[in-house]
Formats: structure tokens, C-alpha cells, sequence
């Protein structure tokens, strides 16, 4: 099952989400995290160093998120990554097809 997250579409917090609900959430989280922010694990998040990069140099964006993910949210494995342009100038987002892994649900 292939499943999309989009980092441009905004989502409630809930503390008790489970299955792919968390799933989703956590996502969320991971892509608006910026890596050293968080208290207690300076890891987390994706390398801020992304923010300020060309909209025309997309692999170490692609890069990074791949990262993250891989090492935060190991229920999931990325199928695809599209940028797609933002409503406000000069910024993108990004559509990402996932899966789940076997056995995770």
C-alpha cells in the first residue's frame, strides 16, 4: 500500500493517534523539526541547512529528508519525493509517496 504525505497541508496534534494516524503525525513532526532544536535530542528534525538552498538544487533536500526519515520513522519507506511550489514566493514543499512496512500494521 502506497500511501502520500504533503508538508504543505497543516494537521492537528493528537495525543493519543495510533496506526496510520501516527504514522502521519510523526512525519509531520520529523519534516517541521529542524535538526538541534529539539531539547534532549539534537538529532532529531532535518538538516536545517536545506532552508536557504536554490529551489534548483533539490538532492540535498531530498537527501535529507530521506535521511530523517530513515533514521526516525523506520516504519516507513519512501517511494517518492515531489516538490511542487508553494503559495508564498520562493518556497517549495514536498509531496512524499511512503509505505509501510510489513508487519508495522
Amino acid at each position: 500500500m502506497i500511501l502520500d504525505f504533503d508538508t504543505g497541508e497543516p494537521q492537528d496534534i493528537s495525543l493519543g493517534a495510533t496506526g496510520l494516524d501516527d504514522i502521519r503525525q510523526c512525519l509531520h513532526t520529523l519534516m517541521g523539526t529542524i535538526k538541534g532544536t529539539v531539547f534532549l535530542d539534537r538529532e532529531l528534525g532535518v538538516d536545517g541547512t536545506i532552508i536557504d538552498m536554490p529551489i534548483n538544487r533539490l538532492g540535498p533536500i531530498f537527501d535529507a529528508v530521506d535521511k530523517a526519515v530513515e533514521e526516525y520513522e523506520p516504519r516507513v519507506d519512501i517511494v517518492s519525493i515531489k516538490p511542487y511550489k508553494s503559495t508564498m514566493d520562493g518556497q517549495i514543499q514536498l509531496k512524499i509517496k511512503f509505505k509501510i512496512k510489513e508487519g508495522v500494521l
